[in-house]
């Protein structure tokens, strides 16, 4: 598995007083996108492969970065769109767009390192072999992002 899309509407407490959605939401949608990602793999609960339960991993955010090119607007229905853009033994770089009705309102990136728990806390470790194999990097990826762009 290699990419998700997620459609959701925006709901009133995700605007202000004008009714556009304010920026930080934005991320709230990648990372909801990425969550239907892990829960596809169909690897066990979502705890295990993407909340770092007891005997599970989870994922840490090293960088977020989003363009905004649109704004998103009170009961807009949103395609987000995340997919695999690199992989290494401990982390992923996630590609993400976020568009109504075709046009692109936000597009980025996400890089995650793989987490467990452990005594002392969470601790960077390899990407359990079963969840290695299942995530794939998607076919249009190889070189994203862009030299020195930073833009997915």
């Amino acid at each position: 598995m290699y990419d998700h899309l997620l459609e959701r509407r925006v709901s009133f407490a995700e605007t202000d007083r004008a009714k556009i959605v304010h920026f930080s939401n934005f991320f709230r949608y990648l990372e909801e996108a990425e969550a239907g990602l892990f829960r596809s793999l169909n690897l066990g609960p979502l705890a295990l492969v993407w909340g770092a339960a007891q005997g599970g991993v989870g994922w840490v955010r090293s960088r977020a970065e989003l363009d905004f090119l649109n704004p998103a607007r009170l009961d807009d229905l949103l395609t987000v769109h995340v997919w695999i853009a690199a992989k290494t033994s401990r982390g992923l770089s996630l590609g993400g767009r976020i568009s109504r009705e075709g046009l692109v309102l936000a597009r980025g990136g996400i890089k995650t390192i793989c987490v467990k728990p452990g005594p002392q806390g969470l601790a960077a470790c390899r990407i359990p072999p079963a969840l290695d194999q299942a995530l794939e990097i998607a076919p249009w990826a190889p070189g994203w992002p862009p030299e020195g762009s930073g833009k997915a």
